[in-house]
């Protein structure tokens, strides 16, 4: 009879843990069975390959010397100086260097942005300015309505003739209003010289009335002292003492014809 042997049963290899059972086992048994981070492995990993590639450049690489200098360039040959009459932003150039040209090619061609945008701003600023004349030419004319004689340039906006023709309108209006008033001030200037007129010739008519009333009157005037008014119940000045011409000589009593009274 054959004897069998029996092998010891295989160890089962323990089941992983979860990463919530980590927290529950004893501090040295956690340490122990937590799996290390590969990102530690991965770190190390990329110092180790960029050390080598700075080592493989190093050993491989070439580097340029730059050294900076101000300098002149001179042409050995003849020159010539090509010069725009305005500035600007080349587009393109339609030569190139060793190729002959003749008088009439195009050597370079700018950009007619800022150009077409001047030549606009100037053309409309020449519309405006004659709209400006023509308005005006309007206004000074001699005629009962100037807004008739309006001309605008015929390549004029149709937004801006209607709002030089509202203004027209509003300067004949404005001027129209003054020469109103102006011709009211006059009337009522005219009628205050009547008025003036009338009083003086009405004053000129009474002034030979009152001229014989005043030759036939003959007006008294109170006699004057030369020293200081003494009272009325005094025959004369304190300092007069009994010289009565000492402030009597004088005081003759006159009236306007100049006669004694």
């Amino acid at each position: 009879m054959t004897g069998a042997v029996t092998l010891p049963p295989a160890k089962s290899r323990p089941a992983r843990r979860r990463g919530h059972e980590f927290a529950f086992l004893p501090a040295a048994l956690e340490v122990v069975e937590t799996p290390p981070s590969p990102i530690g492995r991965a770190i190390s990993g990329l110092i180790i390959v960029v050390f080598l590639v700075a080592i493989l450049w190093a050993s491989l690489g070439r580097i340029d010397i730059i050294a900076v200098a101000q300098g002149k360039i001179i042409p050995s040959g003849s020159t010539k100086t090509l010069q725009p009459l305005e500035s600007g932003i080349v587009r393109a150039i339609h030569v190139k260097d060793g190729q002959a040209v003749k008088a009439g090619d195009v050597l370079v061609e700018l950009d007619s942005t800022v150009s077409v945008a001047e030549r606009t701003r100037t053309e409309a600023d020449l519309v405006a300015a004659r709209l400006d004349a023509a308005r005006l030419r309007a206004l000074l004319s001699d005629v009962p309505d100037p807004v008739a004689q309006f001309e605008p340039p015929q390549e004029a906006d149709r937004a801006l003739v209607a709002a030089q023709r509202h203004l027209l309108a509003s300067e004949v209006a404005e001027r129209r209003a003054k020469a109103a008033a102006m011709d009211n001030q006059k009337i009522q200037k005219e009628k205050e010289v009547a008025t003036l007129a009338a009083s003086i010739a009405k004053i000129e008519a009474i002034l030979p009335i009152l001229r014989q009333r005043f030759e036939g009157i003959d007006l008294l005037l109170t006699p004057t002292t030369p020293c200081t008014a003494f009272g009325a119940d005094a025959d004369a000045p304190q300092d007069a003492g009994d010289n009565i011409i000492s402030w009597m000589y004088a005081t003759y009593p006159f009236n306007l014809t100049g006669q004694p009274a």
